[in-house]
């Protein structure tokens, strides 16, 4: 055996990390740590229901420049996949209590104030209704003009009817979606613990046509402009949408959606921060521990400070300091490798080109958490603490996301990879010294597989990173060179 080999990495993604609490500001570590052992999951679920509930009070005060003069909005975009049973909706209960709580006092202050403007806008309709019947009853034209204009003047002075403060939705329509958004200054936050009926909104089971309707969730993600059509009825216009979005979806509802192409080729799912942690159903004990009240206060007054910060008409910009902007410049260097053909993010380059972005996104709320906490108001600068953590939740969702794709059946080609590992494996070359394969012989066993050259050789190209195969290297025959590959032999043991 040539002793020159190593054992290869297996494609399957194997046990996937942990979400990195280390270095996070320390009042929402505390959180994840005793929310986690009181409901008896994993950090996970809170660290990535937390970052969108921060997120979701942030919206449209902060962005963050990564590149000057280009500015990320501060929307976060996460996706649990984790199976039935696994407390989604007690964990998005005790992270969204104090979003919840803010909308509830919200409310009572604005409730006589609303009131008051329903009872203007009555006496005022009742008034125009007076005045169009003496109107038609009048004979003389000159008092019919006069009741008229007092109908318009009442018109033009009715005072507008605003809805209550609502920060977070579940399952609505697109169009409804954009409703709430108007009325909330372009705002929302959708988390859902059965994240299903998102996505049957978002595929259009309610529209007319069943066509997907996504127009206004992928423009939310990077505040753009949203306009909404409709028939017999005023367009709904919202100048920078931004959305912040959290779901729970169960591995087998998430494959069913993966079949909705529309979802991958829009650049839905490349929005998403995937996680999949690892479930303990089956082994849990009556024995949880209590919520610490001081940790939930703790992470209460964080939130609530951030939901009380006034909006203005342009978001506050958070730049990266020098130590900061050096570590994302070489993320970004590093995942733009990473999707070279070949490579880890390859067939995913959708998803890779914002992981910086998302990143860069995440060291913000980072930020904004110390920035709650320490009541620092004038610290705008993301430091160098804060940007390693997030480059480090970066790699988790990297490591996550590509595990979810490839339960999804999303990862075409490692499909693709390993059918071609497992004819290897038929082969049985095992009493081969130098077990080799060609190019030809793989294309002519695979016809079905692969439609193009192309596809074997980037197939080819993921099994020799893995090292299961040598580089192509050229074989002499009496025609044309044959383009051969050496096995690895510690694949037949």
């Amino acid at each position: 055996m040539d002793l020159s080999w190593e054992l290869p990495i297996p494609l399957d993604y194997g046990q996937l990390p942990k979400f990195p609490i280390e270095g996070l500001p320390e009042p929402i570590k505390r959180f994840f740590v005793n929310g986690s052992e009181h409901c008896d999951v994993e950090y996970d679920q809170f660290a990535v229901t937390s970052l969108a509930a921060i997120s979701t009070s942030v919206q449209k005060k902060f962005c963050i420049e990564t590149n000057a003069p280009y500015c990320e909005p501060l929307a976060f975009w996460g996706l649990i996949s984790s199976p039935s049973g696994s407390r989604k909706s007690s964990v998005q209960a005790i992270v969204l209590k104090p979003i919840q709580e803010w909308e509830r006092d919200k409310r009572k202050e604005e409730s006589s104030e609303i009131k008051r403007i329903i009872s203007s806008i009555f006496a005022m309709d009742a008034r125009i209704k007076e005045l169009h019947r003496l109107s038609a009853k009048s004979d003389d034209p000159d008092e019919r003009k006069n009741l008229l204009i007092e109908i318009d003047e009442i018109e033009a002075g009715k005072p507008e009817l605003r809805s209550y403060t609502s920060v977070l939705v579940e399952d609505v329509t697109p169009e409804c979606l954009s409703l709430v958004m108007r009325e909330n200054s372009g705002r929302t936050g959708v988390f859902s613990a059965e994240g299903s009926g998102f996505f049957e909104m978002a595929r259009g089971r309610y529209s007319g046509e069943g066509t997907p309707q996504l127009g206004i969730y992928l423009k939310s993600y990077s505040g753009e402009s949203v306009r909404v059509n409709r028939l017999s009825r005023d367009p709904i216009s919202i100048d920078s949408a931004v959305m912040s979005i959290c779901l729970a979806v169960q591995p087998e509802i998430l494959r069913d959606h993966a079949r909705q192409k529309a979802f991958r080729y829009s650049g839905l799912w490349a929005r998403f921060c995937f996680s999949m942690p690892p479930h303990n159903i089956g082994e849990r004990t009556l024995r949880r521990q209590p919520l610490d009240e001081g940790v939930l206060s703790e992470y209460g007054n964080i939130v609530k400070t951030l939901l009380d910060l006034p909006l203005s008409d342009q978001p506050t910009v958070l730049r990266l300091s020098a130590e900061a902007q050096a570590l994302w410049d070489q993320f970004w260097h590093d995942v733009e490798h990473q999707m070279k053909e070949g490579h880890e993010l390859a067939s995913f380059r959708d998803w890779g080109a914002k992981l910086p972005g998302a990143t860069a996104r995440i060291a913000g709320l980072l930020h904004l958490i110390r920035y709650a906490y320490n009541q620092n108001r004038g610290d705008l600068e993301v430091g160098e603490l804060d940007m390693v953590s997030a480059i480090k939740i970066g790699f988790y969702f990297k490591a996550h996301t590509l595990a979810v794709f490839d339960s999804m059946g999303s990862d075409n080609m490692r499909d693709k990879a390993r059918g071609v590992l497992a004819w290897l494996q038929s082969l049985n070359k095992r009493g081969d010294p130098e077990p080799t394969i060609t190019r030809r012989e793989i294309q002519a066993s695979h016809q079905s597989r692969f439609g193009t050259a192309k596809e074997v050789d980037e197939a080819m190209s993921i099994l020799i990173e893995h090292g299961y195969l040598s580089h192509p290297f050229k074989q002499p025959t009496k025609g044309r060179p044959s383009v051969c590959y050496r096995i690895n032999p510690h694949f037949y043991k």
